[in-house]
């Protein structure tokens, strides 16, 4: 099972990513401008579950707008935003024009992070409660991960399965690859190219360093697996 995506299309960059930030648990949250938003439409792996849509980026007339976004993305649930007042009539419009919910950008915290579980939850985006074999990957025999909640789970003396730790969406992809092809190495310029997937602006080579460093802190003391091969990458060593 793949993690849900959340696109994050505004106009206001430190409100957006005050958001992603605000949504690190529940989904794989991606800051998108609209130009790049649309020049996606044809790939299919960056069709999102769900895009927060700031109403001041679509074009006039904006009802046909959005009509248009839901032809190119039709299993994609929208949810405008706008940081101006809309009146009701144009509230009722773009509800109607295929928008999946609406809400004002100066909504508390708590409150725009309940909505977007709502319908994480009602696309099916994966709130369970405990580990499930088919979404995770073995690190071993004390280790799992849970890729689509990027959570760690360590094996409890009971015999059952505790959680650990979350982990951020970059540290999720390099511990999934790791897990995946242990005890093989895994070079770090394919970790580079992983984590680049769903990033907007290229990732230096010195991430991977940065994000190894950070799992195996996390991690601890279970963290000293990861290998450093010299020359090569990073192992997990089984």
């Amino acid at each position: 099972m793949a993690r849900a995506s959340l696109f994050i299309v505004s106009r206001t960059p430190l409100l957006a990513h005050r958001w992603a930030k605000l949504f690190d648990h529940e989904c794989s949250a991606a800051v998108r401008t609209l130009e790049k938003f649309r020049f996606a439409r044809e790939e299919k792996a960056s069709r999102p579950d769900l895009v927060l849509l700031d109403y001041a980026c679509l074009a006039e007339p904006q009802a046909d707008f959005l009509r248009r976004l839901k032809a190119i993305y039709p299993k994609t649930s929208f949810i405008l935003t706008s940081f101006a007042f809309l009146d009701n009539s144009r509230i009722v419009e773009m509800l109607e024009a295929g928008a999946d919910d609406y809400f004002s950008q100066s909504l508390p915290p708590d409150l725009v992070r309940a909505k977007i579980r709502a319908h994480l939850r009602r696309i099916g985006a994966g709130q369970a409660s405990r580990p499930d074999a088919k979404r995770f990957v073995k690190g071993g025999k004390n280790l799992r991960l849970d890729v689509p909640l990027r959570r760690v789970y360590r094996r409890s003396d009971g015999a059952g399965w505790e959680p650990l730790v979350f982990l951020t969406p970059s540290e999720c992809v390099v511990l999934e690859a790791l897990f995946s092809r242990a005890p093989a190495p895994v070079e770090r310029g394919m970790l580079r190219d992983l984590i680049a997937r769903d990033a907007d602006s290229g990732i230096r080579i010195s991430s991977v360093d940065k994000h190894i460093e950070s799992l195996r802190g996390k991690l601890a003391p279970e963290g000293r697996r990861i290998r450093t091969i010299y020359g090569k990458g990073y192992s997990w060593d089984e």
